[in-house]
């Protein structure tokens, strides 16, 4: 399998999730650490239910205020959505 087809099948959800992102939160350039090359489709569901305001995921208020953002690690790319 050639480093293209691995990768097509690898992040091949990533250009409609990141669109989806984009459409909910405005963002543009993305941030991938090396957490979205280990596991893409955990990182980008992760991304994308975090995209949605809270209220829309959480049923109790009191855990609207946990902390879902993730730190960026130092192996990361940007990706631009334009």
């Amino acid at each position: 399998m050639s480093v293209m087809m691995l990768c097509s099948d690898l992040f091949r959800d990533f250009q409609f999730g990141l669109k989806l992102i984009q459409k909910n939160t405005g963002e543009k350039v993305f941030k991938l650490s090396r957490e979205a090359v280990e596991n893409p489709d955990a990182y980008l569901s992760s991304l994308v239910v975090t995209s949605y305001p809270e209220h829309q995921w959480k049923e109790n208020p009191e855990d609207a205020s946990e902390d879902v953002s993730e730190d960026v690690s130092e192996d990361e790319i940007e990706l631009s959505q334009d």
